[in-house]
């Protein structure tokens, strides 16, 4: 069936054609027949039907987008789930090895974020969760997917980035979080970030929970050796 496209909406109705084509009769009828009010009158009927079909359109299709983001995005901190970034790290591993390219994973542990927890409560960790995850954000590229990997554990893809281009970013977001201060209550709440990293191909082209595990150690290295730190992954 054809179709054409509406420029009314943001979204890009679309009316088929077949339809179209009765209310131009129903015009020609207003204009050359003596039934005129009749067909004013069933003119503006249909009319109003087309407005509400594409008003029902649009109210599906942004519930439709808002169900997604509830699925793929972390509520707390706007970042995405680990099923989103999975998925994305599959993609990003086939165009990589199809195309000779490379990517690289960031593993971000807050440091003594627990501290945080305690002294303050939860609702305070989770705003300061809210506030370092806008800091990070802000040093990433538009393509930097990031994933709230745990409680206060991050994983950032970086799609064709190799180890010059992953460092530089991680120690960004390394100075970003030691310099940011979450004013809460008239205090000011700080911690640091310890950074882990692992690049393909250069770690390695096995399965991707290989290159994880690698990016995992490398945080714990980050961690071990007195935290807020970037440390890339090494055999």
């Amino acid at each position: 069936m054809a179709y054409m496209r509406s420029s009314r909406t943001g979204i890009g109705a679309v009316w088929p054609l077949a339809a179209v084509v009765p209310l131009a009769w129903l015009f020609w009828r207003l204009l050359s027949d003596s039934a005129w009010p009749e067909v004013a009158v069933l003119s503006l009927l249909v009319l109003l039907g087309y407005r509400i079909l594409i008003r029902l359109q649009e109210l599906s299709l942004r519930e439709s987008e808002q169900h997604y983001r509830m699925a793929m995005e972390d509520s707390l901190t706007g970042f995405y789930v680990r099923d989103f970034l999975l998925s994305r790290l599959d993609e990003e591993d086939q165009r990589a090895r199809r195309y000779g390219g490379c990517f690289a994973l960031l593993m971000l542990d807050l440091d003594d974020f627990k501290q945080i927890n305690d002294r303050n409560g939860h609702l305070a960790g989770d705003h300061y969760l809210r506030e370092i995850a806008a800091t990070i954000r802000e040093q990433l590229r538009a393509a930097d997917i990031p994933c709230r990997y745990g409680g206060d554990e991050f994983c950032l893809l970086l799609p064709q980035t190799g180890m010059a281009g992953a460092r530089t970013i991680a120690e960004r977001i390394r100075t970003a979080v030691a310099n940011r201060a979450v004013e809460l209550d008239e205090r000011a709440l700080r911690t640091t970030v310890s950074i882990g990293l692992a690049v393909f191909p250069q770690h390695g082209t096995g399965d991707l929970r290989s290159l994880m595990r690698k990016a995992d150690e490398a945080l714990y290295r980050a961690k071990g050796a007195g935290r807020d730190r970037v440390v890339p992954f090494a055999a």
